[in-house]
Parts: structure tokens; C-alpha cells; sequence
């Protein structure tokens, strides 16, 4: 098969006020329906709603406007309810137990005003993935060469990007890869030992290659919300939704961009089912209009 996924259905959201205004990313996986991550779209307020005013654009950067889409409605699979998604509004270390219902579930349906046309749509993984496989991502996210210990060292400048990686854990309602550079200190997935519980319980038991392959790549801050992508009879297919990060040394949630780190992915496997009951219109999640 193919080397690489058609990386086309991968979009930017966001309210493109001007240049730097927008949200993260996503995939087209209906003629009329994005996927994306939960986080991306609700505000971090005490009485969490969704962005308002979102729009979707294809192509290779956030500021190309020729197909763009308007948002007509937003699907989540968690309650508006402050407690339920408070892990998914911070960055703060995590308390064991206390993220886990809202992390395997960081997801969302944008439903958009028209079809899009042109652009195929991404097929969903529907069973288990084995760790070892090569997996690909994409987004519209930060870069750096994952050397830079300090957030202002990242480079932003909207574009499409896409890189590789290798599955090491395919857990409960998570998978993960972790940023590898060659070197065994950096290889952190190698063992849950620097792990949190709760995250190691959502990732299970497993192991990690420190090799790095040719376009080895991890997920950063604009990223989220895009998909990682693997292979599933022959064809690449969306098997996560890019959620959030840990530092190395693995300290919280994202603050930096060092080999070493780990992106885990909300697993899509487990809400195929809701995502086409969703777009069939069979569903009651949360939405807006």
C-alpha cells in the first residue's frame, strides 16, 4: 500500500480573526463532518461552552481561505458540566484517577454549512492496533527540532505538517508514542516507570524502541485535534485523535518540546459507533447550534 496517508481531509479550525486565530485541527471523515478533539472547541471557563463564530479551512496553511466552511453545529460525548471537563480545560499535573473518563473521551463533530467537495474522506480504524506498527499524524501545530526546552523556541507559522512514528501503546480509550531520538534516556515509553498511574492504567503494560525513524515526529500545541493515522486492511485509517502530551521528563502536561516526550491520542476505535450515530442523526450528545 501506500508509504504515506493522503494527508487532504486534515483541516485547521478556528474563528480566523486574524492570522494566529484558530483553535487546532482535524479531519474530514463525512462529506459534511470533522473530527476533532473535545478541548479544541469549548472555552476554559467556569460554565465551559463551545467557540463560537468556528470555521474550518482546507489546504496547506490556517490563512488559505479558499475552502473554507462554516461550523453549523458541535457534537461532544461528554456533559457541559464544569467537573466532567475540567480535565480537559488545564494543564495541570495529573491526580491520579481524577482524568480518566474525560481523557478517553476528548472528541468532537463539527458539523460544517455544505459538503466538501474535492477532498476524499479519512476511513475510521475500527479494531485493535498493534504497538511496533508505524503510525503517521498531521496538523497544523508548532514546530521545532526537539531540542527546545522553552515554549518560545517554537516556530509557528500555520502550515501543514506531517510526520511518523511508531505505536507503543494502543490502551484504554488511549494510544501513545513517544518522541525518540536514538538515545535509551529519551526512549521514556520503554517501560510505564515514568509514568503517572492513572496515565499508565489508561495506557496498559508495554514497550518502546528508542530507534527513531526518518521523519520521526510528535504532536504539539495547534496539533490537537488532528488525526494519527495507521494502517487497518490495507488502508490508512484514522486510529487516533491527537489529545495532549507529557514533558520529559514526565512532569504534567505539555510545557515543552524535547525527545523524550509522549503524545497519547483519544483512541477512535471506541467511539466509532457514536460518531456514525452521530452523523446519521441518531444521537442526543451534547451539541450546539
Amino acid at each position: 500500500g501506500e508509504r504515506y496517508p493522503d494527508f487532504r481531509p486534515v483541516c485547521v479550525l478556528g474563528r480566523f480573526r486574524k492570522p494566529d486565530d484558530w483553535e487546532g485541527s482535524g479531519v474530514l471523515v463525512a462529506p459534511r463532518w470533522v473530527l476533532t478533539a473535545a478541548h479544541c472547541i469549548l472555552k476554559k471557563k467556569r460554565a465551559p461552552r463551545f467557540v463560537r463564530n468556528l470555521k474550518v479551512r482546507f489546504g496547506s496553511s490556517s490563512t488559505d481561505r479558499s475552502r473554507e466552511y462554516v461550523v453549523e453545529e458541535i457534537r461532544i460525548t461528554l456533559p457541559m458540566d464544569a467537573r466532567v471537563l475540567k480535565p480537559l480545560l488545564s494543564d495541570k499535573v495529573f491526580k491520579n484517577g481524577a482524568s480518566n473518563h474525560a481523557d478517553r473521551n476528548d472528541i468532537a463533530l463539527l458539523k460544517l454549512d455544505r459538503d466538501v467537495e474535492g477532498i476524499p474522506v479519512a476511513p475510521l480504524f475500527e479494531g485493535r492496533a498493534t504497538p511496533g506498527v508505524r503510525v503517521c499524524l498531521a496538523g497544523f501545530g508548532c514546530f521545532a527540532t526537539g531540542r527546545q526546552k522553552r515554549e518560545r523556541q517554537w516556530k509557528d507559522d500555520g502550515r501543514k505538517r506531517a510526520g511518523e512514528n511508531i505505536l507503543d501503546r494502543d490502551g484504554d480509550g488511549l494510544i501513545a508514542f513517544d518522541f525518540d531520538n536514538g538515545q535509551s534516556e529519551r526512549n521514556t515509553l520503554r517501560s510505564n516507570r515514568l509514568l503517572d498511574r492513572s496515565l499508565s492504567r489508561m495506557l496498559g503494560p508495554g514497550k518502546s524502541d528508542a530507534q527513531s525513524l526518518p521523519l520521526e515526529g510528535c504532536c504539539y500545541n495547534g496539533d490537537s485535534g488532528g488525526p494519527i493515522y495507521a494502517r487497518e486492511n490495507d488502508q490508512w485509517r484514522v486510529l487516533g485523535v491527537s489529545s495532549f502530551g507529557t514533558d520529559y521528563p514526565l512532569k504534567g502536561r505539555r510545557a515543552t518540546t524535547q525527545y523524550g516526550d509522549v503524545n497519547c491520542s483519544t483512541r477512535v476505535p471506541n467511539h466509532v459507533d457514536w460518531i456514525r450515530r452521530t452523523i446519521a442523526g441518531e444521537t442526543d450528545s451534547p451539541k450546539d447550534k
